[in-house]
């Protein structure tokens, strides 16, 4: 499904910081990254998962991150 309502959320890396130190500040122990490489739905930008996991884990200290990996077509 396809929305028109606009987004409250951003996709920098900032945005995203801020999000994962409210989170361990909250007593979340874990966070997850997607991956996210298509813009389809008025998203401005892409990233990768693991080096944008790695800024979120420079910006917390207990926080764990998992980071989605796409392994496309290939059989794993």
């Amino acid at each position: 499904v396809i929305s028109d309502i606009e987004q409250r959320t951003g996709w920098d890396i900032d945005y995203n910081r801020k999000l994962a130190q409210i989170a361990e500040a909250n007593g979340f122990d874990y966070a997850l990254s997607q991956i996210r490489f298509t813009a389809g739905y008025g998203a401005d930008n892409q990233h990768e998962s693991v080096s944008f996991s790695h800024a979120l884990l420079a910006a917390t200290t207990t926080l764990k991150v998992i980071a989605a990996i796409l392994p496309g077509p290939w059989n794993p």
